[in-house]
């Protein structure tokens, strides 16, 4: 069983459970103290399953984006994203979850909209990352880090 399946397996396992609780996994028993991100998605397997999306890949910055990112740069637009990931995600029961991402007007709102970054119900559904907890330091750095990689992958003309 690869890396990748094993953690999947685990996530699925995981919904409904407590850390600290005993798990069943292959007939064994797993004891789950250990660090949330172990438990993230892997970022290649998330942007080949992000690219069969028939929502989430037709995504593009605008004009007008890409003009703010090349201007801007990509450390300032990250900046902000942190910003914006900490006031509207971080909380265990964001105000508006489901709405409080803007679709345009920053290239980091395309971007969340792009990989599943959104809200709690998407960061759940395509990174499970548990709704209803807030985010830790290391789950924020993640998220920083898939919207970094889908907005170097955009063809802005750097």
């Amino acid at each position: 069983m690869s890396r990748s399946s094993l953690i999947l397996k685990l996530m699925y396992k995981l919904r409904g459970n407590e850390w600290g609780q005993c798990i069943s996994i292959a007939g064994g028993c797993l004891v789950l103290f250990v660090l949330y991100n172990v438990f993230m998605r892997d970022v290649d397997e998330l942007f080949l399953a992000l690219g069969r999306s028939k929502f989430r890949s037709r995504f593009r910055l605008k004009e007008r984006d890409a003009e703010y990112y090349k201007e801007k740069g990509l450390e300032v637009i990250l900046e902000h994203g942190r910003e914006f990931i900490t006031q509207r995600l971080g909380q265990a029961k964001p105000i508006n979850d489901g709405k409080q991402t803007p679709i345009r007007n920053h290239p980091f709102f395309v971007a969340q909209h792009a990989t599943g970054t959104c809200c709690r119900r998407c960061l759940e559904k395509w990174h499970g990352i548990k709704k209803g907890v807030e985010l830790s330091e290391g789950q924020i750095d993640y998220i920083i880090s898939v919207i970094k990689r889908w907005l170097t992958e955009q063809d802005v003309g750097l």
